[in-house]
């Protein structure tokens, strides 16, 4: 799935942690925000759910963490 975002959202670069229980994807682009309801689709569309986990600070617009569920 992170090479496929990748592919699919030029500059995205995605990732996470196998290990965590959490199921974290964080997403960042070093150019342009990061298009999360375009990232959700592409993830429902495979039989995930995802959401953006809100931060503290809007800084950081060029990264998102989304959680992840199987349906």
């Amino acid at each position: 799935m992170t090479d496929l975002i990748g592919l699919t959202f030029a500059g995205c670069r995605a990732s996470f942690d196998l290990e965590d229980c959490d199921k974290i994807l964080r997403v960042a682009t070093d150019e342009q925000p990061v298009y999360s309801p375009g990232i959700i689709a592409l993830l429902e569309s495979f039989g995930y759910q995802a959401a953006v986990l809100e931060e503290d600070s809007a800084e950081e617009v060029y990264r998102e963490e989304l959680q992840l569920s199987a349906h």
